[in-house]
């Protein structure tokens, strides 16, 4: 039986923030967007010490009862739908759960990090008030086939000579099967990048024909290459 585990690291949660502050537009994606201009330019502008000031600030609130028992809580709704979750991923991906423990760890910052490399494996969730009813089966569920993916499925793209950055494109693209096969449970769709958006619909309409992750994966290769470089 998989076991999932959620975690407070306020250390982790630091290192997240501070990843991003240097790689603010990570796939394309302006990341600070939505924060306080006023917040988002002191950042920038602060040295290494006084951007830790900074997010310790910003983020004190989220450290309040209110949002780590609402962290906690939702492991219990994630608990009850946990094997079914599980078993549908190996289905999709014809292929065991890789690990028998998964940590989910509680981060502050809206972009979700993970680590599937190591020997310990784990993602990050942003969470807040809403977040337990809105947003939560979508985030570990996109985040669990990131982890068949590095398991079962990176060493294929490599072997097609794909570079990291390149790999990281059509891994991000294939969580656009959850709107499909998770229909029933997610409340709000996985939309996926902007700069995914093209591969993202060749995946399903190659999966909606064929549901083979491999042959969709190998499909989705040569796509690829063809969007990216004619």
């Amino acid at each position: 039986m998989v076991e999932i585990e959620f975690i407070v690291s306020k250390e982790e949660d630091l290192k997240n923030w501070l990843k991003f502050i240097k790689n603010s537009s990570a796939y394309g994606n302006d990341w600070f967007k939505d924060y306080p201009e006023n917040f988002k330019n002191s950042l920038i502008s602060a040295s290494d010490s006084k951007k830790v000031e900074l997010i310790d600030k910003y983020t004190k609130k989220f450290y309040s009862k209110k949002y780590l028992t609402n962290f906690y809580n939702s492991n219990l709704k994630l608990n009850k739908y946990k094997d079914d979750i599980i078993n549908k991923l190996e289905k999709i991906h014809k292929n065991k759960f890789p690990v028998n423990k998964v940590y989910i760890k509680y981060n502050t910052f809206v972009a979700c990090p993970y680590e599937f490399r190591k020997n310990q494996k784990w993602f990050g969730i942003f969470i807040y008030t809403e977040y337990v009813d809105k947003y939560l089966f979508r985030v570990v569920i996109h985040e669990l086939m990131h982890l068949f993916f590095h398991s079962y499925f990176w060493n294929i793209c490599k072997e097609n000579n794909l570079s990291e950055s390149e790999i990281h494109d059509i891994k991000e693209s294939f969580t656009v099967i959850i709107n499909e096969e998770f229909k029933d449970l997610i409340e709000i769709k996985d939309n996926g990048y902007l700069k995914h958006s093209k591969l993202r619909v060749f995946i399903l309409e190659e999966w909606k024909k064929d549901p083979n992750f491999l042959n969709v994966l190998n499909k989705a290769i040569i796509e690829y290459k063809r969007l990216n470089y004619g």
